[in-house]
């Protein structure tokens, strides 16, 4: 792996962790020459109720969702506008990809634009993918698990809980200390 320190750490913030998701915040940090450079929050609007569960695990109510959220597919396009052509960072990419699934589907009607749509997102050089889980996967056998917060745990990355955005950074932070970590191991990943 080439030196990675331009990018866009991002997180989704949703009502469920399972394929049946509603997003209620799209988050980004740019990253330049290693450095947070710029933050992106975007609130959704949500007709349902936000459970004591999803505040608890976004820190999102359902106040900011309605004074501050705009509809999703204006929040989507502003979150790839802010991403533009940069490495995209995440710690679970399948969530994402379940998330594109579903909104290409409900905005995309024929068949062959949804393929196309994925495809340019997920398959080609449109956007060089990095998943943090993945890689610490490949890199550290033994951790009890790859969620972000026990990632975040076992290379004791702090970051601002009161932050909107400092998981996300964090998770910039995590990919970061990744790469020294292959170096150690004179190990490659190309992306």
């Amino acid at each position: 792996m080439s030196e990675i320190r331009d990018f866009v750490a991002v997180k989704l913030e949703s009502t469920e962790l399972k394929t049946d998701i509603e997003v209620v915040a799209f988050k980004a940090v740019r990253f330049r020459q290693g450095l947070p450079t710029e933050k992106f929050i975007k609130y959704v609007k949500f007709d349902g109720e936000v459970t004591s569960e999803i505040f608890a695990r976004t820190g999102i109510s359902y106040e900011t969702l309605e004074e501050e959220g705009v509809e999703e597919d204006q929040a989507y396009k502003e979150f790839f506008n802010f991403i533009g052509n940069d490495v995209l960072v995440t710690n679970n990419m399948a969530f994402y990809r379940a998330f594109i699934n579903k909104h290409n589907t409900k905005l995309i009607k024929t068949k062959e634009e949804r393929k196309q749509e994925q495809e340019k997102f997920f398959f080609d050089d449109y956007h060089k993918k990095i998943s943090t889980q993945w890689l610490a996967q490949a890199l550290y056998l033994g951790i009890e698990d790859y969620e972000i917060s026990t990632l975040l745990r076992y290379f004791e990355i702090d970051y601002d809980q009161t932050d909107p955005v400092g998981e996300v950074e964090a998770i910039g932070k995590l990919l970061l200390r990744l790469e020294t970590s292959m170096k150690e191991q004179n190990k490659t990943l190309n992306i």
